[in-house]
């Protein structure tokens, strides 16, 4: 388990000097913040199973969607081309949530005039990561919730919507976040 530990997050730091590379510069906290949240989002991608359906090839792209606009939607660009499991990586910026459809993960960005509610209601099990920034993302239906306490990153996973979109999401991600909507919670 250590080993597996010790390999993600190298991997982690990796991809995060891989997008250091492609910001060059000194960067102020908000955007190594940002990504080291690209970096976490690549990676649960990593650390996520799908329905064997949701792929119609094995070399099928997986679809990253992004819906609503801020700064941490527009750095997720920057991982179009990666290949996750064999699959090629695309990053799309959609409007509507019925858009959502073709996508494996959806990246629902934080501003005032997105109702994430409205967008889980609508692609309620849909095999879709659902991610966000939100407060109370998870708590109301997201699968993954970035949160800040004390200056620093942390996640919630929300066991029971991963289930209800058919998602396995694999212990070595589990074991880096808070824990909702399963059995101990």
């Amino acid at each position: 388990m250590i080993r597996y530990l010790t390999k993600w997050l190298s991997g982690l730091a990796l991809c995060l000097m891989y997008s250091a590379a492609l910001y060059g510069g000194t960067k102020e906290q908000s955007e190594d913040e940002r990504l080291l949240k690209a970096a976490y989002i690549y990676n649960f991608a990593k650390f996520t199973r799908w329905p064997e359906s949701v792929f119609k090839h094995r070399d099928s792209p997986l679809h990253l969607c992004t819906i609503g606009q801020n700064s941490l939607s527009t750095d997720l660009q920057h991982l179009e081309g990666k290949k996750i499991k064999g699959h090629m990586l695309t990053v799309t910026a959609i409007k509507k949530a019925r858009e959502a459809k073709d996508c494996q993960a959806l990246y629902i960005a934080t501003n005032n005039s997105l109702n994430y509610r409205h967008i889980l209601a609508t692609i309620k099990n849909w095999p879709i990561l659902t991610i966000s920034e939100a407060s109370y993302f998870a708590r109301n239906g997201g699968v993954i919730q970035f949160y800040r306490k004390k200056g620093k990153t942390h996640l919630i996973i929300n066991l029971n919507a991963a289930h209800k979109a058919r998602l396995e999401i694999s212990s070595r991600l589990l074991i880096l976040a808070e824990i909702i909507g399963g059995k101990n919670s």
